[in-house]
């Protein structure tokens, strides 16, 4: 890595990507990113995705600080509505900066923004449009799909999980050599394996995979419990236990997760295992519920079980 932030503890900070080259995304992705920053202007830009951890946050610092940026930062979901559109923004992207720098509004959880119908996505595709001399948009969040196409349009799109579903091979390599070379900075004794376990009970969540390994080091070596990671065996006997409508069974078996929602990732990736393909569209809306509803709950085992017993009884749901 180029940065290291020495001033955190927590590995997840301390090794938080700063700059674009230390982002672990398609290396087609980061020369567009770094080709941008050498002309010194972007489009506007949409960066979604649903799994934490895959960097949308640090893409998004990282590409407004290397740019030279003045910048405007918002959370839409806590301060969004039509107020925001016509208020705060409109007196930052209507000038141009004193400096000269590029102007840059980021909106973080976009897709919270206030419900269509009150009008403040429209009046953000008006601004996106009004004030594309003096300055560019950034947006960011869980489902671009609670966006108006109008604003999507206006926007080049980064869709995190598509790419690293669909780069897994190029992003686990780049990934498995970002845990070693933490391991080797901090001067942790490791077996190869056990850095491969991480990566595969972990994928794509590149923050879990650092927090787990922190705390999996033990008088200066990584000592994996195999207890806490999780196998797609024990998934595999979830799955069993909602197919067999053993209810039982299936909180017994969700109960023995460490890390529940990861079953959620697994049923996604797996879809074509264990459903027909008229199941699918009902099980991929079960799974965008459940997977929002798990960055919320208090408690996960909960989430998980409620899951798996609207599954059950969902008789829309077929087995193979």
């Amino acid at each position: 890595m180029k940065i290291v932030d020495n001033k955190h503890y927590i590995w997840a900070e301390k090794y938080r990507p700063q700059c674009i080259e230390d982002l672990i995304i398609p290396d087609s992705m980061k020369k567009q990113l770094l080709d941008w920053i050498k002309d010194g202007e972007i489009p506007n830009l949409g960066i979604w995705g649903n799994t934490p951890g895959l960097g949308k946050t640090s893409l998004t610092t990282a590409l407004t600080k290397e740019i030279g940026a003045s910048v405007l930062w918002k959370n839409a979901s806590g301060e969004g509505g039509i107020e925001m559109m016509r208020e705060e923004i409109p007196p930052f992207a209507s000038t141009v900066s004193m400096d000269g720098r590029p102007k840059i509004v980021v909106l973080d959880e976009a897709d919270n923004l206030t419900a269509v119908q009150n009008g403040a996505q429209y009046n953000l595709r008006g601004s996106i449009e009004k004030y594309a001399k003096n300055c560019r948009f950034i947006l960011t969040g869980n489902y671009k799909e609670k966006v108006i196409k109008p604003i999507l349009n206006r926007l080049s799109n980064f869709d995190f999980d598509e790419i690293f579903a669909n780069h897994k091979k190029e992003l686990g390599a780049s990934i498995y050599q970002r845990l070693s070379w933490i391991l080797d900075n901090e001067n942790i004794e490791y077996e190869k394996g056990d850095v491969q376990k991480v990566l595969k009970n972990f994928y794509p969540s590149i923050r879990e995979m650092t927090m787990f390994m922190q705390k999996s080091v033990v008088d200066g070596k990584l000592v994996i419990d195999s207890k806490y990671i999780e196998i797609d065996k024990l998934k595999e006997e979830v799955m069993a236990t909602i197919k067999a409508k053993d209810f039982k069974a299936m909180m017994k078996a969700t109960n023995d997760l460490t890390d529940p929602s990861s079953l959620l990732t697994y049923i996604h990736k797996h879809m074509e295992d264990y459903f027909p393909d008229e199941s699918v569209p009902r099980v991929i809306l079960l799974l965008s519920d459940y997977m929002d509803l798990a960055s919320r709950c208090r408690d996960e085992h909960i989430n998980i079980a409620a899951f798996c017993t609207k599954m059950m009884m969902d008789m829309n749901i077929k087995f193979k």
